[in-house]
This record gives structure tokens, sequence and C-alpha cells, in this order.
């Protein structure tokens, strides 16, 4: 039961944008919509909430929790770990917001979060080379999310543009 609850801990990020993408589909599906404009739309909704709440919850991490974090990365404890931690709660509720705003607002959000997310993975991918560091939260689905979910949510905004009011 421990190791279930610690894996949910530490890979929330990852469940909880799984589970927006999988709540996309579902009320895509249920809702039968066959415009892509708003198939669209509701993905990108999800996915900014998800994204919105997983860097809330490394936000808390950080924060409160500054032994763990830094653990899970792989360093050792910092007081720049309070301004990363409350720079994440504030992106991830940015994010949230994000979910239900329009596009001016989310276009703002991307930027920011694009910005220091591609900035994020080069780090990881720089304390892979240069100290071997291939803890979970520095080499594992944190890098990866990294990665995936800026260029995501930056496909979607540009999708959402492209296919404004056309018809699947």
């Amino acid at each position: 039961m421990q190791t279930t609850i610690g894996y949910i801990l530490s890979n929330f990020a990852t469940i909880i944008i799984i589970l927006a993408v999988i709540t996309a589909i579902i009320r895509a599906s249920l809702l039968s919509i066959k415009k892509t404009q708003k198939i669209i739309e509701i993905f990108t909704s999800h996915i900014f909430f998800g994204v919105g709440l997983g860097l809330f919850w490394a936000g808390v991490f950080h924060v409160f929790i500054p032994k763990i974090a830094a653990s899970y990365i792989g360093w050792q404890t910092s007081p720049f770990q309070f301004e990363v931690g409350v720079g994440d709660m504030g992106m991830g509720l940015a994010a949230i917001i994000a979910s239900i705003a329009g596009r001016g607002y989310r276009l703002a959000v991307i930027t920011y979060y694009a910005i220091f997310a591609y900035g994020a993975a080069l780090g990881h991918i720089y304390q892979m080379v240069q100290y071997h560091d291939f803890a979970p939260g520095n080499a594992g689905l944190v890098f990866w999310l990294d990665i995936l979910q800026p260029t995501v949510l930056i496909i979607l905004l540009w999708l959402s543009r492209r296919y404004k009011g056309v018809t699947a």
C-alpha cells in the first residue's frame, strides 16, 4: 500500500496528464462531437488543467517537503527550492485558469511554460551528462513531460487557430 501511494505521489503529474487525455476522449465521445474545433478545444482545456495540477503539485513538494523533492531529483536541498516551488504553484494556477480562458491568455501561459519546461529539459540533459544524475525526477518521466507537454499545447493552440470553424 505504501509503495502504491509513493508511486502515485511521485508520478502525480504523469498520472494527471493521462487522466486529462482520457477524460477529454470520454467527454468528446459522450457529447458525440463532430466539429474538429470543439474536439481541439476539449483536449486543450483538459491538458491545460492537467499541466496546471502537475505544476502546482511540484510546487507543493518543493515548498513544503523540500527534502523529498530534492532527493527525487537527485539533489541536495537548497533555498532556491522555495522560489522554484512558488513559481511552479503560480504557473500551475495560471495553467488551470488557462483551461477555461481565452486564446490570448493561453498563449501567454504557454509562452512562459514552454520556455520554462524546455529550459528544465536542457538542465536535465546537462545533469545527466555532466553529473550522471539519472534520478527519477531528473531523467525519468519528469524529463519527458518537460518536452511533451509544452509541445502538445503549442500544437493544440496552433490547430485551434487553423481549424477554427471547420467540421470533421
